[in-house]
């Protein structure tokens, strides 16, 4: 019997798939970030404030991060990712968008809660 942290992951896989392809819908092109990084890495961003917790979904692969291109310049405003955000939270009532965050603001960060 598969865990619960195994069903999250896998379906935060396959919301993965739709939201790019959205994305691709409204004309951005996208690269990835990252999708697991280790406790030293966290640390990392924490002490250098690109993160306010050393409890990171990215430990559980529960959060990716994407950068979103329009005419090849990176696209990290709230207003042109917010229909994106928006499309992501409603896959599932556990998916967040970084972007609505405000310390730190993370637009390029998507990811789902246990």
């Amino acid at each position: 019997m598969a865990s619960k942290l195994l069903k999250t992951q896998w379906r935060f896989m396959d919301h993965l798939p739709l939201l790019l392809i959205k994305a691709r819908q409204m004309g951005f092109r996208v690269s990835g970030g990252e999708l697991w990084r280790n406790k030293e890495i966290q640390k990392i961003y924490f002490d250098s404030g690109r993160s306010s917790t050393m409890n990171s979904r990215h430990w559980k692969k529960l959060a990716l991060d994407i950068n979103f291109f329009l005419d090849g310049k990176v696209i990290d405003d709230y207003d042109s990712l917010l229909p994106i955000g928006e499309f992501w939270e409603s896959l599932h009532e556990k998916n967040v968008w970084g972007g609505r965050w405000k310390n730190p603001y993370d637009p390029s960060h998507f990811e789902t809660n246990l």
